[in-house]
């Protein structure tokens, strides 16, 4: 026998603050509408499903007025915003205006914007739409996919746009690494030989996109941390505007 407990009243905002300590990827679901324009929604939850068949979903408020304009197409298409495109949510969530203004885009096969410069898209038509409360559950057969840019994705945390730094040297794309860490290589001796001299860690760093990276370290013998621990460390790089 299995007991339901239909007496809990969640808070919604306190239901929300705790679920924002859960990150989620920004995804940009698009489609057309019945005059063949481009519509689309900026969304945070979206994620696979089955491998076979190939199934993806997201879940969009019932009060949405561009859903039900994807409904209708039956169609649409996944797009990964990247850590660069927060533009793209900020145009997506206007309301009363030509959203795609200031996106540019292609279509797909089936019609749907694919927006430039995303990370990957994925083209689907609509399998089935589940009741979900406040939301609907909506299921997408995948008919094509494909990777544009092994960038990093745009996070929604905590209320705020970031993105996601990988700690190791060796992550996919880094073939801009292998330069810099030539040149610490042949830097070695003198980052040791200051590292001895004035007894501390003598660090090299380099700028990849947005992003210092730790690519080699020297550390004096008298200091009890290991430096390798920490190579590849990344921190954000982003030059902000002095304030006036």
């Amino acid at each position: 026998m299995t007991l339901t407990d239909t007496s809990t009243v969640i808070d919604p905002g306190h239901f929300r603050t705790v679920l924002g300590h859960f990150p989620t990827g920004v995804v940009a679901i698009t489609s057309t509408d019945s005059a063949g324009g481009p519509v689309g929604m900026a969304v945070g939850s979206f994620t696979s499903v089955s491998l076979d068949p190939a199934l993806v979903a997201f879940l969009p408020d019932k009060s949405s007025s561009t859903f039900p304009k994807i409904r209708e197409s039956g169609r649409f298409c996944v797009n990964v915003l990247g850590a660069g495109q927060q533009d793209v949510c900020r145009s997506l969530a206007m309301k009363g205006s030509d959203k795609f203004a200031s996106i540019s885009w292609t279509p797909t096969n089936r019609n749907n914007p694919r927006i430039h410069e995303c990370i990957a898209w994925i083209d689907c038509t609509i399998e089935t739409i589940h009741d979900a409360g406040d939301h609907f559950l909506v299921i997408g057969r995948v008919t094509s996919l494909e990777v544009d840019d092994a960038a990093s994705p745009l996070i929604f945390f905590q209320g705020g746009y970031g993105c996601f730094s990988s700690t190791s040297l060796t992550a996919p794309g880094e073939a801009d690494l292998l330069r810099p860490l030539s040149i610490v290589d042949q830097a070695r001796s003198e980052m040791d030989a200051v590292a001895r001299e004035l007894g501390v860690e003598c660090c090299a760093s380099v700028a990849i996109r947005d992003q210092l990276v730790l690519v080699g370290s020297s550390m004096a013998s008298t200091l009890p941390t290991s430096p390798h621990t920490r190579l590849g460390q990344r921190m954000p790089f982003v030059p902000h505007s002095p304030s006036h």
